[in-house]
């Protein structure tokens, strides 16, 4: 290994494989991801992550790490997104020239590649993999709901440890004594199936655990809106800060635009009628119904969204919306709150410097 970059890799046989993240830093919540990715793996998994987060300082040579890095990876994991395949695609940054070394060493492998291993983070197949890695498959992480059992999964294709166990071969039939398949059953046994899928869905969403879920899953948002309200307002120049109580949160973007969620619950053992408002203000509401405000200095509800709590087949949780526009799935919640309270922000400052330029100064 090169002196300048400062590392040296060891592969064993039948130790513990090393594995390198190639990605884009598309900022910083992208590259948070990523180290908590690093993180689990290392920690959780027992892999020997190169990462330029753990591994490159000041004055070290970025090309030799990257490169060093490609040749003595057992695996490559490429994670994908819009940004990453624009970068690849048109060799820009770190991102690009790894892709230039990783193309051809995809083309050499051609049908037996079992190192670089595409990892969809956010976009599609279609809009995030660059040139040849479309062919490949990949595993998805889009959805953070789903990221501990996706990341088992793509632990067991580092490890190349299969995803479903392949049966032991059974006997050979006597197709003289099998009897025919009736068109007729075997679509009702896939009716009856789906039946019960339905109704072990909506048994759960009327049952004790569903609420007490669903409240996990609203305190843990404010858990998550809280500490970007707190990161942002270290990192940028504008006052994000949030208010909450049980079940009732305020966010607040310090230049007069706020967001309420409330979550409503009907039951204290279901989630049967709850439902999970975001009202949009400007202005800043109370907490509480009745707050006292002077003449003038009331809020005003532009918008109003409501969202019932929801699961999937699998029971993954989601939020639907009741109008059926958009349903709702991890940090989007939060997201989607802080890019309308930017939105704000860039309204008002916008027009402030409108209005400086009409007066000279």
């Amino acid at each position: 290994m090169s002196q300048k970059v400062g590392l040296k890799f060891k592969r064993v046989e039948n130790q513990r494989k090393v594995v390198f993240i190639s990605y884009s830093w598309d900022g910083e919540l992208h590259q948070e991801w990523v180290l908590k990715l690093a993180n689990d793996l290392t920690e959780k998994y027992g892999l020997e992550i190169l990462l330029d987060q753990y591994d490159l300082t000041v004055g070290k040579n970025m090309t030799a790490f990257m490169e060093k890095s490609l040749e003595a990876a057992d695996k490559v994991l490429i994670i994908l997104t819009p940004s990453y395949k624009t970068k690849a695609e048109n060799r820009k940054g770190g991102a690009g020239f790894e892709h230039s070394i990783i193309s051809q060493e995809l083309y050499s492998l051609q049908d037996y590649n079992n190192k670089f291993l595409p990892v969809l983070r956010a976009g599609t197949n279609q809009t995030s993999a660059p040139g040849y890695i479309k062919t490949l498959i990949h595993r998805s992480m889009v959805n953070d709901n789903q990221y501990e059992s996706d990341l088992l999964k793509l632990t067991k294709d580092i490890y190349e440890k299969p995803q479903v166990v392949r049966p032991k071969l059974g006997d050979i039939p006597d197709f003289d004594s099998i009897p025919e398949i009736d068109p007729i059953v075997e679509r009702s046994n896939k009716i009856y199936r789906e039946q019960q899928i339905e109704n072990e869905r909506l048994a759960f969403l009327g049952s004790q655990q569903a609420k007490n879920n669903a409240d996990y899953v609203v305190e843990k948002l404010f858990d998550e809106i809280e500490a970007k309200a707190n990161k942002y307002q270290s990192s940028t120049e504008f006052r994000f800060f949030l208010e909450r109580k049980y079940h009732k949160a305020i966010l607040h973007n310090g230049q007069g635009n706020s967001i309420k969620f409330t979550w409503r619950t009907i039951y204290s053992n279901s989630t049967e009628g709850s439902i999970f408002f975001l009202e949009y203000y400007d202005g800043s509401p109370s907490l509480e119904p009745g707050g006292f405000y002077f003449r003038g200095d009331e809020p005003k509800r532009i918008m109003v969204e409501q969202y019932s709590f929801d699961v999937d087949s699998k029971l993954n949780p989601f939020w639907k919306d009741t109008n059926g526009q958009k349903d709702l799935r991890g940090e989007e919640v939060s997201k989607m709150a802080f890019l309308w309270l930017m939105e704000k922000i860039e309204e008002v400052v916008k027009k402030s410097m409108e209005m400086r330029r009409k007066r000279g100064y």
